[in-house]
């Protein structure tokens, strides 16, 4: 390509004279045609040279002849083409740049990866602190006042014997109302229970718990007002497990109050350690080990076929295990936010799994101390093992947005979609096992479209290849829709509307919220005979064997509360020192004053 020495135009092979300024052209010697190249082009970040620059020598062309005015004509007449089509190249470049179009034409690159990762991250905590601040703000003042007044009736089969512990169970609700007062703040929680057999007052138990007390006092049944400590109760309890013979005292660690206090979450530091813990984590992508693969066609969430860019990245043993222990070293930082949060629960977190399953390595005292060294101490183990199960992980992008994340590995694959489309935001997680293990999808469709509305659909869906007559969950869907008003709340925080649990098509559960003047009718119906096909799966079996329930039905009227205060006038009694044995007498005695009363009310 030549230029003219004057302006710089391109020209053409045959060109006399310069279109733009009338410049004669000097025609050169015969130029060697460039070489051929099979390099590839440059990464997506480097810039093209500039189209406009002349080759130097061209400069040094001697001074152009007098311009002819029909010349000049034709030059003016170009330059004004030439600036249009600027313009529209201008303005076209801007539509692309504001409207994200750009973002199509751009080729995939690991930096583009990076960057749409980063983003994801960041709407996630996004999302996540403004649930998490708008609980906390409700929590730091939360108060409740609320009456109560629960009545429920059940609707027995129909070849119930009249003399069966079901029917008897049934008269016995029909004649019974209970009233429950709340009142409970970030100072106390008091509660209130009086129950009504055909009218007549058969228990009024009042529960009152602050920061330093539980007390107890049930004056219809004992006259006595007995108090504790909560480390002094769950100890007790513990120890009248422990005595009874039950597997549940294993369970039960001791718990230091102090180390599970309240404290609100640093935004700041876990946004900031987060995004630390992200460009460790991105080590694990590598040019070598990063496949990309161009209009890739995926259907995402189970609803959606998009094209995009995947992302396969196939780390190596070596690969895993650099990362874990470069994120087991961030941990050991000093002041490491994230760390002491996750190491406040780890101990209580093994305690538990130690009791629970004590033939399991949890148990051992020599386990690692904290997160860290416990990462640090299976790094190269667990290393191994991802790479001998050709653990990959995938990552699919359309235009600039992250749409689906998997990891997959010769066993299966976990997949979480998350994808926004018509005012409407649908999270699957999904997994797909071998031929022992099955299939599995959980998919949220939430409607966003109204802030002041609670609209979605819950769905999972479970797909077992051993069926259940052999003892497997066979093939089942479980739905929940949900539709809630935000504008009302009942004294309780209840919004009014309707929640619905459905298993293989049947109704099992139904919650229903309704406005009844100022207070709010709360309906929960449970249809146990629906709940019988649970028997079919393994892990329910005999559910409703020897049950004679057909349907039970429970309804709460919630109306503003007028508080509950402790007991006046009578000493406390500590429990404290009391012995098992004691203890039991205590609610031997309650229950057998309790049983005398209604026999009296029947008789």
């Amino acid at each position: 390509m030549r230029y003219c020495s004057k302006c710089g135009e391109p020209l053409k092979d045959e060109a006399v004279f310069c279109p733009i300024c009338g410049n004669k052209v000097v025609m050169p010697e015969a130029e060697e045609a460039p070489a051929e190249t099979n390099e590839a082009p440059a990464e997506i970040n480097e810039a093209p040279a500039e189209i406009n620059e002349a080759p130097a020598e061209a400069y040094e062309t001697p001074a152009a002849p007098k311009k002819r005015k029909k010349g000049g004509k034709v030059a003016l007449i170009v330059a004004l083409v030439a600036v249009g089509l600027v313009a529209l190249l201008l303005i076209a470049g801007a539509l692309l740049y504001f409207t994200g179009a750009y973002a199509k034409l751009l080729p995939a690159s690991r930096l583009k990866l990076g960057l749409a990762e980063k983003e994801y991250v960041e709407r996630a905590l996004d999302d996540f602190f403004e649930n998490y601040n708008e609980a906390t703000e409700r929590s730091e003042n939360f108060e409740m006042k609320a009456d109560l007044d629960v009545t429920a009736d059940i609707e027995l089969s129909d070849d119930v014997s009249v003399f069966s512990e079901a029917m008897v169970i049934s008269t016995l609700l029909e004649k019974t109302a209970l009233k429950v007062k709340l009142d409970l703040n970030d100072e106390h929680s008091n509660i209130l229970c009086e129950a009504y057999f055909s009218n007549n007052p058969v228990l009024d138990a009042r529960i009152i718990r602050t920061k330093d007390l539980i007390g107890l006092y049930v004056p219809l049944l004992d006259s006595k007002y007995y108090t504790a400590t909560p480390e002094t109760l769950a100890a007790l309890i513990k120890d009248a497990a422990e005595q009874s013979g039950s597997d549940i005292s294993e369970t039960i660690p001791d718990v230091d109050a102090d180390a599970l206090s309240f404290e609100r979450l640093d935004e700041q530091k876990i946004r900031k350690e987060t995004m630390d813990v992200l460009k460790i984590m991105s080590g694990l992508s590598t040019r070598q080990n990063t496949e990309i693969t161009r209009d890739h066609a995926l259907t995402v969430a189970g609803k959606f076929d998009e094209k995009g860019v995947l992302y396969t990245i196939t780390p190596s043993a070596e690969e895993y295990e650099k990362v874990i222990n470069e994120l087991a070293d961030y941990l050991d930082k000093d002041g490491c936010y994230i760390a002491e949060l996750a190491n406040k629960y780890y101990s209580l977190i093994q305690t538990a799994a130690a009791n629970s399953t004590p033939d399991l390595d949890f148990g051992k005292k020599d386990r690692a101390e904290n997160i860290s060294e416990l990462l640090r101490e299976n790094a190269k183990e667990t290393a191994e093992n991802l790479a001998e199960q050709n653990t990959k992980i995938e990552v699919f992008m359309a235009g600039n947005e992250i749409l689906s994340q998997a990891v997959v590995y010769d066993g299966g694959r976990f997949v979480y979609d998350a994808v926004t489309r018509d005012k409407t935001e649908y999270k699957c997680l999904s997994y797909e096992g071998d031929e022992d293990e099955g299939a599995a999808k959980l998919l949220l469709e939430n409607n966003i479209a109204d802030k002041n509305k609670l609209v979605g659909r819950f769905t999972a869906d479970v797909e077992s290849y051993t069926p259940a007559e052999f003892g497997g969950m066979g093939n089942s869907k479980f739905v929940l829709d949900y539709n809630f008003d935000k504008t009302k709340t009942s004294s309780i925080g209840s919004y009014p509307g309707t929640a619905v649990a459905s298993y293989n098509g049947e109704e099992i559960v139904s919650v229903t919220v309704t406005p009844v003047g100022d207070n709010m009718k709360h309906t929960l119906i449970i249809d146990f005979d629906a709940l019988s096909m649970f028997d079919d799966i393994y892990a329910f079996d005999d559910i409703s064997d020897g049950f004679d329930v057909s349907k039970l039905t429970l309804i709460v009227l919630a109306s503003e509360g007028t508080g509950v205060e402790a007991p006046t006038g009578v000493e406390p009694t500590d429990i404290s020192n009391y012995s098992t044995e004691e203890l039991e007498q205590i609610v031997t005695d309650m229950f057998e004053k309790l049983s005398s009363q209604l026999i009296n009310i029947l008789t």
